[in-house]
Order: structure tokens, then sequence, then C-alpha cells
């Protein structure tokens, strides 16, 4: 029996698909991640990280929404290579030069660093406002929902490390609510629930004076 491979190797004459995005209300990171993912084609069967994936598109680049103060905290630095030749740029001013630069950065900083990077960033389509010229591509949409609600409202890991730091956190009461000898019943009530060792210590630390 003559042996054979079962292995496929992609080529570069493979066909390769247009996908769109509508980036109205989504957030910076999750449409990176997920056009890097579509232009080195690891959603494919096919997948071969010698070979481009598909093109993507983005249109309504100019309404990706960004957490916190990202707007005013985010920098990008660049150097000139001189001495003192450092820049800093705020998202907010990359943003008001040009507003695609923000998410083309975020895009080839997900990429591998080799020579096959520059040849996928071409395969990337950026646009402000609804309209494209990739019309007769007949691109595919790609839906992405937005964030997670996980992300906001499930906050029970937070929480319990919060009551583990502070002692007082169990019980519900306040100093300003109660006189000084409630006061004291409550650091005791606290310190048996959660299993402080503050009155051991200053028991012990008599005993030994």
């Amino acid at each position: 029996m003559e042996a054979f491979s079962r292995t496929f190797v992609k080529t570069k004459n493979s066909i390769k698909k247009f996908w769109i995005i509508d980036c109205i209300g989504l957030r910076l990171g999750r449409i990176a991640s997920t056009v890097a993912m579509y232009l080195q084609g690891k959603h494919r069967p096919d997948y071969s990280p010698h070979v481009e994936g598909d093109n993507v598109i983005l249109i309504n680049i100019d309404k990706i929404e960004i957490t916190g103060n990202k707007a005013r905290d985010k920098i990008y630095y660049s150097h000139s290579g001189y001495v003192g030749g450092l820049k800093e740029r705020s998202y907010s001013h990359l943003l008001q030069k040009d507003p695609a630069l923000p998410i083309r950065k975020a895009v080839e900083r997900m990429l591998k660093k080799n020579k096959l990077r520059k040849e996928l960033l071409r395969n990337f389509y950026t646009y402000v406002g609804p309209e494209h010229p990739h019309g007769g591509q007949k691109p595919e949409k790609i839906t992405l929902s937005e964030a997670p609600s996980f992300w906001y409202s499930d906050l029970s890991g937070l929480q319990k490390s919060i009551e583990k730091s502070q002692c007082k956190k169990n019980i519900s009461c306040k100093k300003s609510d109660h006189n000084n000898s409630e006061d004291m019943k409550c650091e005791i009530e606290c310190n048996e629930k959660v299993g402080c060792k503050k009155n051991e210590k200053s028991e012990n630390k008599k005993e030994e004076k």
C-alpha cells in the first residue's frame, strides 16, 4: 500500500471571504480580538499559520466605546530614536486625529510580530459611518454582543474579598448610630464572627507584663 498524508496544508490560492462588523456600542478590545482572529483565519477549519485569513471590514468606527476614564488616562507612546524624542498621546487626542488609529493599533498589537503581519493588515478596512465600497464582495455580518452583564452585576468575588479584609463589614452598624457601650458590644461580636485575634493578643501582652 502506498503511504499517504492525511494532513491538509492550506495554500495562498484559497478563497478569502469578506466579513463586516458594525461597531456601534461595542468595546474596543472585543472588536480588536475578533478582527485579529478573522485576519489570521483561526475561525476556519483549514487554518494554517503561514497563510492569510479573511478580509474584515469595520463600519462606524467613530462610535466605538471604551470603559472608565480610558479616553483620558490611556496613553500611546512613540519614540523617534533620538534623545528626548518620546511622544505621549492620549486616546482622545488620537481619536481626534484619526478615528481609525486606535482600533488599527489594537489589532496590530494582537497579531504576531513577523513578516505576515503587514500582509494581514492589508486585509483590514476601517470606515467612519455606515457606508463602504465593498458591496460587490457581499460581506457577511459578524454579530458581537455587548459587554456581558456579569462584568458589572456579578460582584460576589469582590464582595467576599472586601468582607474578609474589613471585619466590621459583617455587622450592619455604624458608630454614629450607637453609644460607646453599644460600640464595644459591636466590636466584640465582630471579632467573634470573623475570627480576629485582637482580644487574645491584648490579653497575652498583659500577662507578659
